[in-house]
């Protein structure tokens, strides 16, 4: 596992660590894959990383791509994050901490753009543009 020490950007906070597992449906059930997770969720984005000796990259999830959270309807406790993709992560989250994940997840997603647009023209460029179109 990485250090969140060498994952975490510069001012990003920690929200809440859990152990979760991929939920896959299979044989009219959700059955959970190997190996289980690490999902640290922060004040931007929700990190996983498998739980293996190996280090691996980790799977990052930014904030502003997930639409919502629901619990998982399954025999066992989880998550299904909606992206804006339209994807659908579905995800079993061990001991009693899914109503707090879920709830972290739609703050994520209720978070505003991190950055303010800016119109690659100028406002003055633009009204020379538009007088141009009207004299012709």
């Amino acid at each position: 596992m990485i250090p969140e020490s060498e994952i975490l950007l510069p001012d990003e906070s920690v929200k809440g660590r859990y152990q979760v597992e991929v939920a896959r449906w299979s044989k009219d059930r959700y059955v959970s894959t190997v190996p289980a997770l690490y999902a640290t969720m922060t004040d931007r984005r929700l990190i996983l990383q498998p739980q293996t000796r190996k280090r691996y990259d980790p799977a990052i999830i930014p904030g502003a791509v997930i639409a919502d959270a629901r619990p998982l309807k399954s025999e066992r406790r989880g998550v299904t994050i909606h992206l804006k993709s339209d994807y659908k992560i579905n995800l079993f989250v061990s001991g009693g901490s899914n109503a707090q994940l879920i709830n972290q997840l739609r703050e994520l997603a209720a978070l505003p753009p991190s950055r303010e647009f800016d119109p690659p023209i100028d406002p003055d460029g633009l009204q020379r543009l538009i007088e141009f179109f009207a004299a012709l």
